[in-house]
């Protein structure tokens, strides 16, 4: 009968006696629930399990070929351990083997038209030492295993084995003698493990020639990127710091640095826009004063192209008819911040009516890896490279690096390409036109980079997020001119020595019937190279239409300076539309009144197929 508690009393189980216990512990042991049993319960045992038959089920053969000479043989020297933990085993009764087929074997046949094979004999070992192993350490705890009488066999049926059959073309084989073994070390005590005792040099695996791998493009669709919210990011030269100050009192001790984006992402539609246009110019660092200037490039050239119209004054501070090769003055722009540098190589002089002005142009710095000023080079590289340090061999011991490296990297076996009668510069633009791209010079420094011609196949340009969108507002003016050309499916890549591989690069979900002319290069020697190479050349057919856009440049306004190979979208009045970056010319003049203008055309190639 349970008995009643009242607010007064608790059901507290006191099973344990009362020890010392410390100050901070209550002793208090509370061994089981209220209702529950004190003793553990006990989980029945199992089973055990039952006794099962397996019975024969197939009968195997096998065949041995004969047993040939081993010309190295390798000392085994091993060294036994204490047994720790013997485990005793438990065999039940052997059951009966039931229908048990006896087996005849009839005499094999003759051999007809075998060779005899001759095999010399082996060289004796000399000097070689004596392996002594320790007495292995008795068993203990071993327990003896009782084994039951079998059964008799019982409905034993004879099985008759046909002869094998005669072996026909048998051919000579050949061994070599083993080599003598010398420098052998004799060994005492225990051995020690052989380390390095042969070299197997190997190589990487070479494909079959004369095969072409299938390369379908395009590639699974990639994952959309997201925009920053803060806009592109910034050049690590202009890291950009927005602090935010409100007008209320802090701790002294709680510096309020609030890091806010004030980035606009986006070209605002306006009515008007105000530009701010700042240009300055220098010639090896002392200030002089341009009336106008013009720098450009496109993917086709390797190098910026400059111009600038200057007095006379400033034009006699160049001394360009004193100089020599090599030693031309450098001149920069500064246009809104960005600096601007190229060479002052060329002139022209312009006379009018009470005014004579001098035009200077020239190229960027990186033109000296050109055949105007580097020498050219000679032999094969017989050294495996990637295409990487390929380029990197180029620029080794010059003041120029190569920044970015945006096409495939692929492995180039040696004795594959020449550097025969090529600059520098030569050998970067090879590299980069196997693999569909192009070479940018930095506008100002000793820097190059490799940049693919088409980031995304041509037909996939709607697919990542455009680098810009412009919107209507801005544009000053836009003409086009469309060219029609056969649009392929397919193209073969492949390479004209041993080395290289070929692919079979086209469009997926295409009948591939219009094939375009092969691309046959040294440098294709994988698949990664043929398959941006074809990719280049299928974004290249088809029907284009090259727009000539006019625009102004300005940060304030998110409206950055073009960058080739960029994505850029134009939201015209008649719709939008896309298209790559193939061109920047950049414009900067005065007007009657002194006022700088800036403005920047950009040659875009717009795909119209689908």
């Amino acid at each position: 009968m349970t008995d009643k508690h009242t607010s007064a009393t608790l059901p507290l189980p006191l099973g344990q006696a009362i020890k010392p216990q410390p100050g901070d512990k209550l002793p208090l042991a509370f061994v089981r629930k209220l209702g529950t049993l004190s003793a553990k319960p006990q989980p029945p045992k199992p089973d055990d399990p039952k006794t099962r038959r397996v019975p024969v089920a197939a009968d195997w053969r096998w065949h041995t070929d004969a047993v040939v000479d081993e010309a190295h043989c390798l000392r085994w020297q091993g060294r036994p351990h204490d047994v720790a933990l013997p485990y005793s085993a438990r065999y039940g009764t052997l059951s009966g083997v039931v229908s048990c087929l006896s087996l005849s074997v009839e005499t094999l046949r003759g051999l007809q038209a075998c060779r005899r094979i001759g095999i010399s004999q082996a060289p004796a070992l000399a000097g070689c030492g004596a392996n002594r192993s320790s007495a292995p350490q008795r068993l203990a705890h071993c327990r003896s295993v009782p084994v039951g009488i079998s059964s008799p066999l019982v409905w034993c049926s004879p099985v008759v084995i046909p002869a094998a059959r005669p072996r026909y073309g048998c051919r000579y084989v050949h061994h070599q003698p083993a080599r003598l073994q010398t420098a052998c070390t004799k060994l005492y005590g225990l051995p020690r493990a052989q380390e390095m005792c042969r070299y197997f040099p190997t190589t990487p695996a070479r494909r079959p020639p004369g095969q072409f791998y299938p390369q379908p493009l395009p590639d699974p669709p990639p994952t959309p990127r997201l925009p920053r919210a803060c806009g592109p990011v910034p050049p690590g030269d202009k890291l950009q710091l927005n602090f935010l100050r409100r007008h209320v009192r802090h701790h002294p001790t709680m510096l309020p640095l609030p890091f806010a984006c004030g980035y606009t992402s986006s070209i605002p539609i306006l009515t008007g826009y105000v530009m701010h246009i700042q240009v300055t110019a220098e010639a090896d660092g002392k200030p002089i004063q341009a009336l106008s200037a013009r720098l450009r490039t496109d993917t086709g050239s390797f190098c910026w192209q400059g111009s600038v119209t200057l007095y006379p004054d400033d034009f006699a501070a160049l001394k360009m008819d004193e100089r020599e090769r090599g030693k031309e003055a450098i001149i920069t722009l500064t246009i809104n911040g960005e600096p601007f540098a190229f060479m002052a190589e060329d002139y022209s002089d312009n006379r009018e009516f009470g005014r004579r002005t001098y035009t200077v142009s020239g190229r960027s710095v990186t033109a000296r890896l050109a055949a105007d000023y580097a020498k050219t080079k000679s032999g094969v590289v017989q050294s495996r490279l990637y295409a990487r340090q390929l380029a990197a061999e180029q620029l080794q011991f010059l003041p120029y690096t190569l920044t970015f490296w945006d096409i495939p990297d692929w492995l180039i076996p040696g004795g594959s390409y020449s550097i025969g009668d090529k600059t520098p510069m030569d050998v970067l633009r090879d590299i980069a036109s196997a693999a569909g791209g192009f070479v940018e010079s930095h506008p100002s420094r000793s820097q190059l980079s490799l940049r693919p011609r088409w980031k995304t196949p041509a037909w996939q340009l709607d697919v990542p997020v455009a680098d810009v969108t412009v919107p209507d507002s801005v544009i000053v003016s836009v003409s086009g001119q469309k060219r029609i050309q056969p649009r392929y499916e397919r193209v073969l890549v492949w390479a004209d020595h041993a080395n290289g591989v070929g692919a079979d690069v086209y469009r997926n979900n295409a009948d591939r019937s219009a094939e375009a002319p092969s691309l046959i290069h040294p440098l294709y020697t994988d698949l990664p190279v043929c398959r941006a190479a074809g990719t280049a050349a299928l974004s290249d057919s088809g029907t284009h239409k090259t727009e000539t856009v006019k625009l102004p440049l300005s940060d304030e306004y998110s409206l950055p300076r073009a960058k080739l190979g960029q994505i850029w979208q134009f939201n015209e009045p008649t719709g939008r539309w896309r298209g790559v970056v193939q061109g920047v010319d950049l414009e900067v003049s005065r007007d009657s009144n002194g006022a700088i203008a800036l403005w920047q055309t950009l040659t875009i190639d717009r795909y119209l197929d689908k």
